[in-house]
Formats: C-alpha cells, structure tokens, sequence
C-alpha cells in the first residue's frame, strides 16, 4: 500500500485525460467525415457491423494505449516509467473511459468494455512501453 502512495497519480491521470480529449476529437473528426464523405460512411459502416465491430473496437483500444505511453513520455519526460505506473496508467485511462461515459458525449471511437480493457494493456505494454517493462 505505501507503493501506491508514491506513484506519479497526477501525471497519469493528465495523461489519461488528454488521451480520452484526443480520441474525442478523433470521434467528432469521423463523424464529421461520414456527413460529408459516402465513401466514409460506407467504410465505417463496414467497419461497425459484426464481427468486424470487435476486431474495430480492439484496434482502437490498442491505439489508445500506446498514444497514452507515448503522451506520457512526451508531457511528463521526468516521470520514471516501469510497469507499476504502466498498470496504474491503464487504470487511469479506464477510470477516464468510465467518466467520459457519464458525460453527454457520443459514444464514439472507445467505451469502457472488456475488449477496451484488453485492447489498452496491449498497447500499453506491447506497443508503447515495451521497452519499460522488460
């Protein structure tokens, strides 16, 4: 218990939620492109119909997980970063998934889900921290 005390909480929860910000933005920027574009739409039409769905939401999840790393490294370079902040910053961006959901904003690119969940901790540890927790 005295470890959680000493984790970077403020830095990862910033993180988190400039992560979250930015897949919002990303959701408004697709749809957007879907009024404007029927090729878009008809791609992401594709893209949001079973079981192709699933495999969508992983992707982005997977995404969301590496920029979070990435953002990390980036607006708080003085952070030492192992994999105990890496799972605390999985639980950051989930926490924040789950406020964002309460909020009135469209369900868009990501949604607390298992899938979600799994698709972060891919990308968090696979894609963007590799090279912290090995």
């Amino acid at each position: 218990m005295q470890r959680l005390r000493y984790l970077p909480w403020r830095s990862l929860f910033l993180t988190a939620a400039v992560t979250i910000f930015c897949t919002i933005v990303l959701s408004y920027a697709v749809g957007l492109s879907t009024m404007t574009s029927a090729i878009a739409r008809q791609v992401l039409a594709t893209l949001y119909t079973p079981p192709w769905r699933t495999i969508t939401d992983f992707a982005v999840s997977t995404g969301v997980g590496a920029i979070a790393v990435y953002f990390l490294e980036t607006l708080f370079p003085r952070t030492a970063i192992n994999t105990n902040v890496l799972w605390t910053l999985i639980l950051c961006l989930m926490v924040v998934l789950i406020i964002k959901s309460f909020l009135p904003f469209p369900e868009g690119l990501i949604a607390p889900s298992q899938i979600s969940l799994l698709g972060i901790v891919l990308g968090v540890f696979l894609l963007g921290g590799k090279r912290y927790w090995r």
